[in-house]
C-alpha cells in the first residue's frame, strides 16, 4: 500500500466520522495528523453503506485529480440501515434512511417529533413499513453489493484504501450449521443474535438464475472475507466501548470522543503499517 507520495486522505462513513458533537477533532481529523495528509471527510451522521460507497465514487469520478493523489479509508456503517427516496408532495423529495430500529423502539415513539411529517408517516405506517426493511439477510447482501463496487472501483483506478466496520461486524459466523451476524451494537459479548441465510451450491449458474429471495452465496461471503483491504479484526463501536471504562467515548452520545478518536486513528495507522 503505496500512501507516501499522496496528498490528501479521504475518508466517509456515517457519525462515527463526521466527528458527531466532535467535530474536527474526530478520528480522520488525527489520522490524517498521523499520515501528514490534507483531510477531505465526506462523512455524514446518519449515512448507510449506499450513501457512504457511492459519495466516494461519486465524488471521485468528478474530481479524478483528487482522488489520485488520496489515499482513502472508508467506514462502513450498519447493515440494517436501507436508502430510500421519499416525497410528500409538497416538500422537496428527501433520502432517508430506514432501519428496523424505528419500527421497534424500547420508548414505543415517545421521544418522536410527530410534529416532523416523515416521522408521523413512519409512524402511522409502520406495522406496514416494517416487513420491508428488516431481513438481515438482504440488507448484509446490499452491504457486500456496496463494498464490491466499491473495491472494483479502486482496484481498476489504482486507488490505495483501507475499509473497516463501524457499528456492526459485518462477517456472519456459523454455529450449529446456522449463520449468524452477531450483535456487536450494545452487546460485549457479541451474541449471535441475527439468522443469515448463507447456502453452498455446486451449480452457480442455476443457483443465481433460480433464486428469487434473499440468499449469500458462501463463495460470495468467502470473496468478501479474503478482501486484502477490507480491515475485519476490530470494529470501531466496540473499540470504544467495550473496555474498562468509558474514556473513549465518554461525553458524546457514544459516538468516539477525543481521546477515542486519536487512539482509533492510531490503531489505523498501524494497521495501515503492517500492510506495507
Amino acid at each position: 500500500m503505496e500512501i507516501n507520495n499522496k496528498k490528501y486522505l479521504i475518508t466517509s462513513g456515517c457519525s462515527f466520522t463526521e466527528g458527531h458533537n466532535f467535530r474536527g477533532v474526530g478520528w480522520a481529523d488525527f489520522l490524517a495528523k498521523e499520515l501528514n495528509l490534507e483531510l477531505i471527510n465526506l462523512g455524514k451522521g446518519g449515512t448507510g453503506n449506499k450513501i457512504i460507497t457511492q459519495g466516494v465514487i461519486n465524488y471521485s469520478t468528478i474530481k479524478p485529480e483528487i482522488a489520485k493523489d488520496s489515499f482513502f479509508v472508508i467506514q462502513l456503517s450498519e447493515c440494517l440501515r436501507h436508502l430510500v427516496s421519499i416525497d410528500n408532495m409538497n416538500d422537496i423529495p428527501q433520502y432517508w434512511h430506514f432501519t428496523p430500529n424505528q419500527f421497534i423502539r424500547d420508548d414505543g415513539f415517545d421521544n418522536w417529533d410527530l410534529s416532523f411529517w416523515l416521522n408521523k408517516h413512519i409512524y402511522d405506517n409502520r406495522y406496514g413499513l416494517a416487513p420491508f426493511f428488516s431481513n438481515i439477510t438482504f440488507s448484509l447482501l446490499n452491504t457486500y453489493w456496496d463494498i464490491i463496487n466499491l473495491v472494483n472501483f479502486f482496484e481498476k483506478n489504482d486507488y490505495p484504501y483501507l475499509i473497516f466496520d463501524g457499528l456492526n461486524n459485518h462477517i456472519p459466523i456459523e454455529e450449529n450449521g446456522k449463520w449468524y451476524l452477531r450483535e456487536d451494537i450494545y452487546e460485549p459479548n457479541h451474541r449471535a443474535v441475527w439468522e443469515v441465510d448463507v447456502q453452498k451450491t455446486d451449480n452457480i449458474v442455476e443457483f443465481i438464475k433460480d433464486k428469487q429471495e434473499p440468499v449469500i452465496l458462501y463463495d460470495l461471503l468467502e470473496y468478501i472475507k479474503s478482501l486484502k483491504y477490507y480491515y475485519q479484526d476490530q470494529v470501531l463501536f466496540n473499540f470504544c466501548h467495550f473496555r474498562e471504562d468509558d474514556s473513549y467515548h465518554k461525553g458524546n452520545d457514544g459516538h468516539p470522543n477525543e481521546l477515542g478518536s486519536k487512539m482509533w486513528a492510531k490503531h489505523l495507522k498501524g494497521v495501515i503499517e503492517n500492510y506495507d
